[in-house]
């Protein structure tokens, strides 16, 4: 007998789905991030091109700002899904 023959392989996998966790922003987070931190930031990055004086402060200012956005947006998503997700369950209760 080969080693191939001997391991326990199942034919069917059970696959478990889980819930969805990513929220209704989820899609749009990127795009809100980037539009964030260019109308926070996006002024003192161009004048900083523009000039050559403090590109680093400026680079250091977007990307501050967008990993801000970015999680604020990831924290107002969760929020939402898991109030649609409550909203859900009092409905399907409801119906019962």
């Amino acid at each position: 007998m080969s080693s191939a023959e001997t391991v326990d392989t199942p034919e069917f996998h059970l696959v478990v789905r889980h819930p969805n966790r990513r929220g209704p922003l989820a899609p749009y987070r990127f795009t809100i991030t980037v539009v964030f931190a260019l109308v926070v930031s996006g002024g003192a990055l161009w004048d900083a091109t523009d000039t050559g004086v403090g590109i680093d402060m400026a680079l250091l200012r977007i990307a501050g700002s967008a990993l801000l956005a970015w999680i604020i947006v990831g924290r107002v998503s969760k929020i939402l899904a898991s109030s649609v997700g409550s909203e859900q369950a009092d409905a399907s209760t409801d119906a019962d």
